[in-house]
């Protein structure tokens, strides 16, 4: 009963919702390019088409989280701390803002409400190199923030508060290597895409399933 009321809270919030279905983008994305090398025609068809209506559909959950992030912005400029770290999180947040502004108009293209298609290519360019600037930025706040807790006295030095830090580490640099993957240019093969993608979403939404309580 309590895994059931977790699985309700979970989807109740928009970034459960988001995550879950990341997980299917990303994992159809995978299955596709390893059925494809298979031959198995039929089968990528159908992983292909679920991995890209999962990806619309997140494009719907994201209206709405560019307030959030101006108020996160906001917060983190009147923070006190590690002035690098703080840097990186405003950063990271700023390019997420882009990011969100980019591909809704990204979304609006691939509804047709604006039918440009040179202006759709470039969108869905720069959103994944936006993607790819606030995982970076992700990555070097998460190593300093790692660093600091490592240099903490035994007695203030939290062993889960380093653990979570190191795996987030993780989650970003997947989402890094996948963003790349994206704007390279097919220099890295889409199965490894839809892979590191996939590991990200189970650690993200690991995350979301530890803060349901």
């Amino acid at each position: 009963m309590q895994n059931f009321k977790r699985v309700v809270i979970l989807l109740s919030k928009t970034s459960g919702r988001d995550k879950s279905c990341r997980i299917l983008q990303y994992f159809g994305k995978f299955c596709a390019e390893q059925l494809k090398e298979l031959k198995q025609d039929e089968l990528s068809l159908k992983c292909k088409n679920l991995s890209s209506n999962m990806s619309l559909t997140r494009k719907v959950l994201r209206f709405g989280r560019t307030i959030g992030i101006i108020i996160s912005i906001m917060e983190l400029s009147k923070q006190k701390g590690n002035k690098a770290i703080i840097l990186n999180k405003i950063l990271m947040n700023i390019s997420c803002f882009l990011y969100f502004l980019v591909d809704h108009t990204h979304w609006f293209c691939k509804i047709q409400v604006i039918q440009n298609p040179q202006l759709e290519a470039k969108a869905d360019y720069w959103s994944d190199a936006l993607w790819c600037f606030e995982a970076f930025f992700d990555c070097v706040a998460l190593i300093l923030e790692i660093r600091e807790e490592e240099n903490k006295s035994q007695d203030s030095k939290s062993s889960q508060r380093l653990f979570n830090l190191r795996l987030d580490l993780l989650r970003a640099f997947m989402d890094l290597l996948s963003a790349y993957g994206f704007i390279s240019n097919g220099k890295m093969p889409g199965k490894w895409i839809g892979f590191f993608g996939t590991i990200s979403s189970i650690i993200g939404l690991k995350q979301q399933w530890d803060a349901a309580k």
